[in-house]
């Protein structure tokens, strides 16, 4: 389990999310969204702290998913890649 909370990348985009949405929530936009540009340069991975994320979420192979201001997610979601299947 160690390596969930010191290597994935989508965990630490999910946790810094969290602290960002609720710097939104508090009026806060300018600090908020200057975290999610911060973890956007470092993993990749574009949360937009007005977004609405439930609990239990996975974000696994998390590079270059972007969640949009008006998203919403629900509980227990697992947000995977597709490999393109070439034929």
């Amino acid at each position: 389990m160690w390596h969930v909370m010191f290597l994935l990348q989508g965990y630490h985009s999910l946790q810094s999310y969290r602290v960002a949405h609720v710097l939104w929530n508090q009026g806060r936009t300018v600090l908020a969204l200057a975290l999610q540009s911060r973890i956007s340069e470092v993993f990749g991975i574009d949360i937009h702290p007005a977004s609405r994320i439930g609990e239990g979420i996975l974000l696994d192979h998390g590079t270059g998913v972007v969640v949009g201001e008006t998203a919403v997610i629900g509980n227990r979601v697992s947000l995977m890649h597709m490999e393109e299947w070439i034929l």
